[in-house]
């Protein structure tokens, strides 16, 4: 079986889930990114990974068709950010079992309803996906509420998030070495005003 996932970059938010899929025996898993890591993303610490099963079709045209041609011929294809829309219509259009990831889209309101990206988004949604195999793999609490507001992938979304590679701890010392009457929080994302940092405090 060969599972492709095409999306933005490779980074360390997916090597685990990449590893995990690549220990399946029977299954050929390939990574296929569609740009390069922006300079934002750099200055936040994130780096250049490379993998065997990484198909990288910012080097060269010739990894473009091989993309192309995973999109028609993969058992399973996943689509996340990047410039994958026409890789994404490409497979729709032969009704292939296909996977779709997002977050929420009306993160600032419902004024995301007229954002170029969502307005294409959903114009492959009605124009391909309707009535194919096309599943929306939910990578917030909200996104599913979204679509369906939108009136797309009703009955047809899936809790999703990235998978981290956790080692074998003894779990109950731990527990046991840090209860205390002060109560500590540990924040693990940037400081900003969607992210939402005094929800856990409230």
């Amino acid at each position: 079986m060969v599972i492709a996932f095409f999306s933005n970059y490779f980074n360390h938010h997916q090597r685990p889930f990449a590893e995990a899929i690549n220990a399946i025996e029977g299954v050929e898993y390939i990574f296929v990114c569609t740009t390069g890591v922006p300079e934002f993303r750099k200055r936040l610490g994130y780096q250049e990974m490379k993998a065997d099963y990484v198909l990288d079709i910012t080097i060269s045209q010739r990894n473009r068709l091989k993309a192309l041609e995973l999109a028609r011929t993969a058992d399973v294809a996943i689509f996340g950010g990047g410039k994958v829309h026409d890789f994404a219509v490409e497979r729709l259009k032969l009704r292939k079992l296909t996977f779709d990831t997002s977050e929420r889209r009306f993160k600032r309101g419902y004024i995301n309803m007229l954002s170029p990206n969502l307005l294409r988004h959903q114009w492959m949604y009605w124009r391909y996906g309707r009535k194919a195999p096309f599943y929306m793999l939910c990578c917030s609490a909200y996104t599913a509420n979204d679509f369906y507001f939108l009136r797309s992938f009703i009955g047809k979304c899936y809790k999703w998030a990235y998978f981290t590679q956790v080692n074998d701890l003894p779990i109950e010392e731990i527990l046991v070495a840090k209860r205390q009457p002060r109560c500590k929080i540990m924040w693990c994302s940037r400081f900003i005003d969607w992210k939402h940092p005094e929800m856990c405090i409230e």
